[in-house]
């Protein structure tokens, strides 16, 4: 189904990104299992990253019908990354679906649904080497216009690789792509380094 067809019915999001990249992955993901959707604000994004917050980042749409499918295909991408241990996608899976009929999620005996909200458990304080990874990769984006930041890039990449601290999955990912963007432009600029030492 094309997007014209789309704005024709009720469309709701169902994901947030902060990066063209990771949405365009997770439409393309939905749209070779057949589910219709498309993107929102991401021809802001592109043009100007900055505007990511302002625009309140790439949403990802679908239709109303078609909004647990998608929610499930999403879940499973989640849990091939290691971003979800199969107990969370069960937990997960039990969220949506009591939100979807207007309900909190209650405990039971088994622990396999969410608590009340109030009783959420706290989140880890991320690690420093968790922080370098999300730096990294703003870095990385930002120097592809202002190259010169590249090379703090690189260094925090290093210093990321050299770190025995924890690194969650998601961290680690967005490590990975600092590293693909980054380790390109340190390739040339040392291969022009070096041409011009041999000029000398």
């Amino acid at each position: 189904m094309s997007e014209s067809h789309l704005d024709e019915t009720t469309l709701v999001s169902i994901a947030t990104y902060w990066n063209t990249l990771e949405a365009n992955l997770a439409r393309n993901h939905l749209e070779s299992l057949e589910i219709p959707c498309c993107l929102e604000g991401d021809s802001v994004v592109t043009m100007n990253w900055t505007l990511a917050n302002a625009v309140g980042g790439v949403k990802l749409l679908v239709r109303e019908q078609d909004r647990e499918r998608a929610e499930g295909a999403l879940r499973e991408i989640a849990v091939s990354r290691g971003e979800l241990t199969p107990d969370e996608e069960v937990r997960s899976a039990a969220q949506h679906t009591a939100q979807a009929h207007g309900r909190h999620a209650t405990p039971s005996a088994d622990a396999d649904q969410f608590s009340e909200p109030d009783q959420e458990q706290d989140e880890e304080p991320l690690t420093t080497r968790e922080s370098m990874s999300d730096r990294a990769l703003r870095g990385a984006l930002i120097g592809l216009i202002f190259i010169p930041i590249q090379a703090y890039v690189f260094v925090l990449l290093i210093r990321i690789f050299l770190s025995s601290e924890r690194l969650e999955a998601h961290h680690r990912q967005r490590a990975i792509w600092a590293a693909v963007i980054n380790i390109p432009y340190m390739v040339i600029f040392l291969l022009l380094v070096r041409a011009v030492i041999l000029r000398i």
